[in-house]
This record gives C-alpha cells, sequence and structure tokens, in this order.
C-alpha cells in the first residue's frame, strides 16, 4: 500500500463523479471528500487491504480496480467487488474486528475513510454516507438470506 500524495485532483474527482456510491452527493459534497487526498492509496495485486481478525476500522470506497472477499481460501471469495463499490462498514460502524479477508485482484485505488475524517465532514455529507451504509448493509443481508434459502430448497 502507498499513499497517493501528488494524484491528479481533478482526475479523482472524475472517477468520484461516475460511482454509483457518490451519485447522491452534489459535485460540490463530491470535491470536498476528494479534498482529504491523504486517504488516497493504491495497492497492488494481490495485496492485503483488510485481514480478518484486524483491527482496523476504516472503511473503504473502490475508486479504481477489484478486490475479492475471502474467509479462509483464496480460491472460493464469497464477493468480488469492482469500482463504486464500499467496504468495511460494519467494523468502521461497531469499531469490532474485521471478518474477512479483502485482496486486491489488480491495482486499485481506494478512498480510506477513518473517524477523523468522518469526523470533518459536514453533517449533510456524513447523513449521505450513512445513507449508502444502510442500503449496502440491506443488500449484503439480503444475498445471505437468499443465499441461505437456496441452500435448503
Amino acid at each position: 500500500m502507498k499513499e497517493v500524495a501528488n494524484v491528479d485532483w481533478e482526475k479523482i474527482v472524475d472517477i468520484v463523479k461516475r460511482l454509483p456510491f457518490f451519485k447522491n452527493f452534489s459535485l460540490q459534497e463530491q470535491k470536498k471528500v476528494v479534498d482529504f487526498r491523504t486517504h488516497l492509496y493504491v495497492y497492488e495485486k494481490d495485496e492485503f487491504l483488510i485481514k480478518d481478525g484486524s483491527k482496523d476500522t476504516s472503511f473503504f470506497i473502490l475508486l479504481k480496480g477489484s478486490v475479492d472477499v475471502y474467509k479462509k481460501t483464496k480460491e472460493h471469495p464469497l464477493s468480488s467487488l469492482s469500482a463504486g463499490e464500499s467496504f468495511g462498514e460494519i467494523a468502521f460502524l461497531t469499531g469490532s474486528h474485521r471478518t474477512a479477508n479483502v485482496v486486491a485482484k489488480d491495482t486499485v485505488i481506494i478512498l480510506k475513510v477513518d473517524k477523523s475524517m468522518f469526523d470533518r465532514l459536514d453533517p449533510l455529507i456524513k447523513d449521505k454516507f450513512k445513507d449508502n451504509f444502510i442500503v449496502k448493509l440491506i443488500e449484503r443481508l439480503d444475498q445471505m438470506n437468499n443465499a441461505f434459502v437456496n441452500r435448503w430448497i
């Protein structure tokens, strides 16, 4: 992992504008989020973004590239995520340890949001983040419910 300090800010804003996570954000709000340039990171292929059991409580928004989520072995991913998706919300919201591994499938650029960054955001932007969390957690719960039901049918 390396921090991206000298990235083209306008290029990142252009990426953010196209991502589903930010569709309800105004351009000004998107720019305010991207202005936290010290929270942009690059991970290379096969690099861990999250390790199962670790205590990091940041959440991530995948700006470019894709990652696999798995529990024990990389051969059986629980999920694959691509640009525009977020992950790590549960640890961010609850302070709990990580419950899965997340590994870069290729070179990825992420926005890593920790509590200190989140606390400095405008309340309206925080609400939009929280709205996205709720939608994402409901989608994942629905996927797990469907997988469970299909397993027994």
